[in-house]
């Protein structure tokens, strides 16, 4: 006996691109000038070609950043409008700088501490790459399908905002120029959480 059935492939994954006002040319050369010049930076241990992060973990709490913080923070509260979720407004948890010099990429990962991740490009380089929802991430159990998951590559556009859900497994191209490639990382959460413990009240 063989079954009948429909399939329908719904619920696509949101990506929103922000163009931030208050990122001007003169803004974005003073935020590389903090990240560079006031900033420590971590590097893996094991010398690998992977990107440096800040110790500083909260760059846009800095004064002289209010502007970009706040248009950062507009925009996470656009995008959980956008999706109808009902969970207050949406604060931002920390915020930090990626360097990558030629060479260099950042390995797939997501960010399971957050509702929203977004970056901020402040120079050229390689691409922002966005995987699909693995097997794990739709199911619970894993299976090796390292080789056939798809992925898109988004060109990064100077003074841009790339926001997604936290959870969704993300990576970067390795930098083939000879300049660095920096970018702004954030994490956002709602402020207002409900009951138990990380449940957040997406009425």
């Amino acid at each position: 006996m063989t079954l009948e059935y429909k399939t329908a492939k719904i619920f696509p994954i949101p990506v929103r691109n922000f163009k931030l006002p208050s990122l001007t040319t003169s803004k974005i050369a003073e935020i590389i000038d903090i990240i560079d010049n006031e900033c420590t930076w971590n590097d893996w241990s094991d010398n690998s070609l992977r990107a440096s992060w800040t110790n500083e973990q909260n760059i846009l709490d800095d004064p002289r950043l209010k502007d970009v913080k706040e248009d950062v923070v507009e925009a996470f509260n656009i995008f959980k409008n956008e999706e109808n979720h009902r969970c207050g407004e949406i604060k931002m948890m920390c915020s930090w700088a990626n360097k990558l010099t030629k060479g260099q990429h950042i390995i797939p990962h997501m960010h399971q501490n957050s509702y929203l991740a977004a970056t901020i490009h402040l120079s050229k380089g390689s691409n922002l790459v966005l995987q699909h929802p693995t097997v794990y991430d739709r199911y619970g159990v894993d299976f090796d399908e390292k080789d056939i998951i798809p992925a898109v590559e988004f060109s990064i556009e100077v003074g841009h905002l790339v926001m997604f859900p936290g959870k969704l497994v993300h990576a970067v191209k390795k930098q083939e120029l000879d300049t660095p490639r920096y970018s702004l990382a954030m994490n956002g959460m709602p402020n207002f959480f409900g009951r138990p413990t990380a449940y957040v009240d997406f009425r």
